[in-house]
């Protein structure tokens, strides 16, 4: 499963903050509308395999493995995204609503030991308010507090 994680950095006012985050979640890469959510909320759907997560990354890794077309495929269909960034009007650029005032970064292709010292650096940096791996574990994701 994704894991996704609060780091133990964040001071009781970045906590704070952080919770009442609020972000755009879509149900698919094809959904370009979503809907609003607290981004603490959110990653506690994540954590407990909210939005079906255990079932699909389950699948999502054995298709990654086995037939990378059907694994893009079912990404696009079937994985819920969200969007640290802040809240949109459309998934697009131009569609930034409001900034969520955290500074998202993501990493594609990253795999074995470097990913291993990704994960360790941001998790271990005072402002990251939350970092995560991938459901297929090729990309690391982390949002820095304000």
């Amino acid at each position: 499963m994704t894991e996704l994680r609060n780091t133990p950095h964040a001071d009781a006012t970045d906590k704070a903050d952080f919770a009442q985050t609020v972000v755009s979640v879509y149900q698919n890469t094809f959904d370009t509308r979503g809907i609003t959510a607290p981004l603490s909320s959110v990653i506690q759907r994540v954590r407990n395999g909210g939005f079906g997560l255990k079932r699909k990354t389950a699948r999502a890794r054995t298709l990654a493995a086995k037939n990378k077309p059907a694994y893009r495929k079912f990404k696009g269909r079937q994985l819920t995204a969200f969007t640290p960034a802040g809240v949109f009007s459309r998934r697009n650029r131009k569609g930034l609503v409001s900034h969520s005032g955290l500074l998202v970064l993501d990493y594609d292709d990253i795999e074995g030991r470097n990913l291993a010292d990704m994960k360790e650096i941001a998790t271990d940096a005072a402002h990251t308010a939350t970092a995560f791996v991938s459901s297929v574990g090729e990309r690391y994701q982390g949002a820095g507090s304000r």
